[in-house]
């Protein structure tokens, strides 16, 4: 499905993550309560001189690695969190150590539509308490490889999808 011309409002776009132990088949839930999301991508460069460059005043640069970090700032929710992640549970992502597929996109989203998918170490995980305010958190994703744009073949973001 086309999107239609204009803005993007922030509400429309979500981070999930795929809560299933192994197999063929990704379940994926949203982060629970967020309350925004931040998607950052950067290049590690190094820089090329060499006798060629004239006067020696310009350099030239080659990237040697790319970077995306993906952070969610959230409320803290007890109890039943089977509509999506919560910070306890990303808590026992980050002690277990090891890599967590995620997906970020449109939450309503199509067949067609695209969305960012990899894999990712969660870590940092930062909670903050103020008297008489909802607990938040903070929570930090690094990629563990290449993160792909892919296009979903089915209904949802929870959906297959193609490369």
């Amino acid at each position: 499905m086309a999107r239609t011309a204009g803005y993007v409002d922030g509400s429309e776009l979500m981070l999930f993550v795929d809560t299933s132990t192994g197999g063929t088949t990704a379940t994926y839930k949203p982060t629970l309560a967020a309350k925004s999301h931040k998607v950052s991508y950067k290049t590690s460069t190094k820089e090329i001189v060499t006798k060629d460059t004239v006067g020696g005043k310009w350099k030239h640069r080659s990237v040697s690695s790319v970077d995306v970090s993906i952070s969610v700032d959230a409320l803290t929710r007890v109890g039943e969190a089977t509509n999506g992640v919560s910070d306890t549970e990303l808590m026992k992502m980050l002690k277990d150590a090891k890599s967590v597929k995620l997906r970020f996109g449109f939450k309503a989203s199509s067949t067609g539509d695209t969305c960012e998918e990899g894999l990712f170490v969660v870590t940092a995980l930062d909670q903050t308490s103020n008297a008489g305010e909802e607990t938040s958190y903070s929570a930090t994703f690094e990629n563990d490889g290449e993160v792909k744009t892919i296009t979903l073949s089915t209904s949802g973001i929870t959906g297959t999808a193609t490369t």
